[in-house]
């Protein structure tokens, strides 16, 4: 059966863009992109039907995806070559250490929650200056400051230098949660954790020139 939108336009079988345009966030899944699509377009899916095929054809169903929502072939494949690997291509489960759970600036969706994949990009939107680390909750508007957004910038630098990567740095937090712990009795917040973290790799961690 055809599933349609409350607009007539038919999704199943057959894939033409709908005509409300939503633009994929930086590491989005298909799913979430999906979901934001469908929902600004009034989609109505069968869910089982819709899931059971995207679990048997999940490359089909992206380049569907891609034709409804107008985006360029291969974007979501491109997304996910971005995502933390070896040097040979590879990965492992600590390649994506402590980056589980995350989510774009909601804010930039406007309200809707945006799931990525387990990337190791930005811990701060930029624009909004809000925290979109590991693990933040999707709906809390927690700002940072501009140790915060530093920090941020000095991990991509230290990153792009080998000196730190995913799994070093959470166990530096590891290490500055202890501290707080120890030292005031309660939990640093994930950004003060973060960015203490990167401070002290950014110190000790870092090739000292001659």
């Amino acid at each position: 059966a055809t599933t349609r939108t409350g607009r007539g336009h038919p999704v199943l079988p057959e894939a033409r863009r709908l005509p409300v345009r939503v633009r994929p966030m930086t590491f989005e899944t298909p799913e979430s992109y999906e979901n934001r699509l469908f929902a600004a377009n009034g989609v109505i899916v069968k869910r089982r039907t819709h899931a059971e095929s995207w679990r048997a054809q999940p490359d089909a169903m992206e380049s569907r995806l891609e034709a409804l929502g107008g985006v360029r072939p291969g974007y979501f494949a491109s997304q996910r070559d971005r995502l933390p690997r070896h040097s040979d291509g590879s990965a492992c489960e600590k390649c994506t250490t402590g980056l589980e759970d995350r989510y774009g600036c909601s804010r930039c969706s406007a309200g809707r929650v945006v799931r990525q994949y387990s990337h190791d990009g930005q811990r701060v939107c930029r624009r909004h200056k809000r925290w979109v680390g590991p693990g933040a909750d999707p709906r809390r508007k927690l700002q940072v400051d501009r140790h915060v957004i530093h920090a941020d910038k000095t991990y991509a630098m230290l990153k792009g230098r080998g000196v730190l990567d995913a799994n070093r740095l959470a166990e530096l937090e590891d290490y500055v949660e202890r501290w707080a712990l120890a030292e005031r009795g309660s939990a640093a917040d994930a950004p003060t954790r973060f960015a203490l973290a990167v401070n002290i790799a950014s110190a000790v961690l870092t090739p000292v020139s001659s």
